[in-house]
């Protein structure tokens, strides 16, 4: 009997045993799973502020290419601005081509050159 007590005591600690063994294995599995979700979340998070400073970039971008084509914007406006005035010296400058070409004289390129930059410096 005593033998028989032996052999279930020595099967209870190979059960034991075999019990924190399994134990051991799911704990050390769980903690490398909290393991990996930590690091995941951790990625994901640097991804989703990566992101986000992307997307105000965007924005300004986008902001800024509204206020240059949008009526009323001061980029537009200025833009209008400087168009306004190459326009104006370009119909100036025609202008002082076709007295110019009226000119007795002016019959060659050079010609119409001087006279245009003479005209144009006494303009000013």
């Amino acid at each position: 009997m005593r033998a028989a007590i032996d052999v279930d005591r020595q099967v209870w600690k190979i059960r034991i045993r075999l019990v924190l063994g399994a134990v051991a294995v799911a704990v050390v599995m769980i903690g490398g799973l909290l393991s990996l979700t930590v690091r995941f979340e951790q990625e994901r998070k640097g991804r989703s502020a990566a992101n986000i400073a992307e997307l105000q970039e965007i924005q300004a971008v986008n902001s800024r290419i509204a206020d240059c084509t949008t009526a009323g914007g001061e980029c537009y406006e200025r833009g209008q601005e400087r168009t306004g005035a190459v326009l104006a010296e370009v119909t100036r400058i025609q202008i002082l081509v076709d007295l110019c070409g009226r000119e007795p004289g002016n019959d060659t390129l050079a010609e119409m050159e001087r006279c245009v930059a003479a005209k144009v410096k006494a303009a000013r």
